[in-house]
């Protein structure tokens, strides 16, 4: 079943591309094609609680521990735009392993390591109105993996207890948003994007306010600050965390 799902969203990633390449000439100056490339770093902040099975613990890992905690992470998105319709695409992949606080199943608290990861994919299609603020409402779907390893030693009188749990779940939720570009002179814009997403037993908010300069038509930098609130507890699995820090990046048009 979950082979299936990333099947079909790579489907309609490609279905809708090659629509996009068979009704567009790329050399046709009247309405071209542009493609905005995002490419950021995004050293997080994770707090909030996560189970495997009747494992739980909690995470609070602040901006100076990321990087001593972060094992791999990568970011990034693309924009393809035709006439006032876009398509648009942002990932997410974080591995993190801070040690924790977890609860055994006889709410005993022992200290333990927590492997966690987390692939988040936005799929999106849009449409944008270029006004004097430019703005765009966009509706797709994400999906959603994540991963629980947990593993602790509790000291019980002469008898040590051990935990060693491994849950993974993947999921998909139907996402509307908005893109609100504010422009403060020439060069420098404000940028906020915003997007909700809910399903039976799922739930997720994002906001990125961030500001953009422009050095010209194909590069400008980025600076803000990203929020992503994830809520998921089905099939023994809990996932109910707080992801937010600052962003720094660059878009590039071709």
């Amino acid at each position: 079943m979950k082979t299936i799902k990333i099947i079909v969203l790579i489907a309609c990633t490609c279905w809708i591309l090659n629509c996009l390449a068979a009704n567009t000439k790329c050399l046709e100056t009247q309405n071209p094609v542009k493609v905005d490339l995002y490419l950021y770093f995004w050293p997080t902040g994770i707090n909030g609680d996560v189970s495997a099975y009747k494992h739980s613990a909690h995470t609070n890992i602040t901006f100076d521990d990321i990087l001593s905690n972060l094992r791999m992470g990568a970011t990034g998105a693309i924009k393809v735009t035709k006439n006032n319709w876009f398509i648009f695409n942002d990932a997410i992949y974080m591995d993190v392993a801070p040690d924790v606080k977890e609860t055994l199943p006889h709410d005993i608290q022992v200290n333990a390591k927590l492997d966690n990861r987390v692939l988040a994919d936005l799929l999106a299609i849009g449409y944008q109105w270029q006004t004097t603020v430019p703005w765009n409402l966009f509706a797709g779907v994400r999906y959603f993996y994540g991963r629980v390893k947990l593993d602790a030693t509790a000291a019980l009188g002469p008898f040590q207890e051990k935990a060693s749990v491994v849950q993974s779940d993947n999921w998909l939720i139907p996402t509307i948003g908005g893109d609100v570009d504010l422009p403060i002179c020439r060069q420098l814009s404000f940028d906020v994007i915003a997007d909700v997403g809910a399903v039976s037993h799922n739930f997720n908010w994002e906001l990125i306010p961030a500001f953009f300069w422009q050095f010209n038509n194909n590069f400008s930098v980025a600076a803000g600050y990203r929020l992503l609130d994830v809520y998921h507890h089905e099939n023994d699995f809990k996932l109910a965390t707080l992801i937010h820090g600052p962003i720094i990046g660059a878009k590039i048009t071709f």
